[in-house]
């Protein structure tokens, strides 16, 4: 009974306080028992990154998680600025992340599609540039993806519903596609490219197969005549025998760029895209011209601003007066040269490049003569 009474007599003792629950625990739905702004600061460690180490569950390593952004200014002590802080920063946060989430979501769908792929590699020795890159097969579907603009080294031999795909991607402004074997039809790509007339802008062309007419099947590597060029399109890159290339693009009114390999032209070719009035860049790679002599007639090439010419076939290269005027930039690599006349009539010549053997007694010559006196380069 003693003991009752006592017990009944002690006064009770008053309940603990419940500490409030700190704003990050409020969004993530759980509870923290800390109270304080010691105990605070750590539920907060996330966003205040500390040197010492705190314990928490392993989570997917994010580049938000040393952001400077998210670092507590000095000096902030009280449970109020922290707190500020973190409603500050939880809106930031939630963007980031889901900004996060989407680009891994649309990279890991289609990351191999944008890879770029190797460039043209130079031979130093022969002077003779060889292209060397892994082709991209794509996946089905690649239809959806409307806001595409870019496409490189698609190989399209096997599977030309691949190109009906392509050309439902009204945005694209560069593709790039590959062939193997001579029995893919030309006709289809042609026909497939006509109809991204209105958005493409750069166009390549690799057809690897031997570089011989006799191997040529005029049924299929022969350009439709009923096509013409993407209208806005100003780069050019084939590489391969393709007939009536030079009459696809007759005329051309937005073609600044043209480089061509192994298409075999021939002389009047030459003088076709000699009438492309924007033209400023023409390469003409490895057996892109078939004759010894290139010539570049009068009132031909009008913009030309960059010449490259390059292999074994060519040894003599001639310029009329009046032949691109504006040319300032001439590379010729060559095995053998014959000559190199006309110089005297290239205004505007700053730089000329030799790299091969042959007599460049004449070409110093006409170069000491010159009115602009351009830079020779061998």
């Amino acid at each position: 009974m003693r003991k009752a009474r006592a017990a009944a007599s002690k006064p009770r003792a008053r309940a603990k306080p419940r500490a409030k629950p700190s704003p990050v625990s409020l969004v993530s739905g759980g509870s923290s028992p800390s109270a304080g702004t010691a105990s605070l600061a750590a539920d907060l460690s996330f966003l205040c990154p500390s040197s010492s180490p705190v314990a928490k569950p392993r989570t997917r390593t994010s580049p938000l998680a040393a952001s400077p952004a998210f670092a507590a200014p000095a000096g902030m002590s009280t449970v109020g600025d922290l707190r500020s802080l973190a409603a500050s920063h939880l809106d930031s946060l939630k963007r980031r992340l889901d900004a996060l989430h989407g680009a891994s979501d649309s990279e890991g769908a289609h990351g191999h599609v944008q890879q770029k792929l190797c460039e043209p590699r130079q031979n130093n020795n022969s002077g003779r540039s060889q292209e060397s890159f892994v082709t991209v097969r794509l996946p089905g579907g690649i239809r959806r993806m409307k806001n595409l603009e870019e496409l490189c080294h698609v190989d399209v031999s096997k599977n030309t519903d691949v190109l009906a795909e392509i050309t439902q991607l009204l945005q694209l402004r560069k593709l790039g596609v590959v062939i193997h074997g001579k029995k893919f039809s030309l006709v289809v790509l042609f026909q497939q490219i006509d109809i991204l007339h209105s958005c493409l802008r750069s166009l390549s062309i690799q057809i690897n197969q031997q570089s011989t007419r006799e191997q040529i099947n005029p049924n299929t590597a022969v350009i439709p005549a009923s096509v013409s060029p993407p209208k806005l399109l100003e780069s050019l890159n084939i590489s391969g025998t393709v007939g009536r290339l030079s009459n696809w693009i007759k005329e051309h009114g937005t073609l600044t760029k043209v480089t061509l390999r192994n298409t075999l032209l021939e002389e009047h070719d030459i003088h076709i895209l000699g009438g492309l009035k924007v033209l400023q860049y023409l390469r003409l790679r490895n057996d892109s011209y078939k004759e010894g002599e290139l010539s570049f007639r009068k009132e031909n090439f009008q913009s030309l601003k960059s010449l490259v010419v390059e292999g074994t076939i060519i040894i003599s290269i001639s310029f009329e007066d009046g032949a691109a005027p504006k040319l300032e930039r001439i590379v010729w690599s060559f095995t053998s040269m014959q000559s190199l006349s006309g110089i005297q009539h290239l205004q505007k010549l700053k730089e000329l490049e030799l790299n091969g053997s042959g007599d460049l007694d004449p070409v110093r010559q006409a170069i000491k003569e010159h009115p602009n006196h351009p830079m020779l380069k061998t």
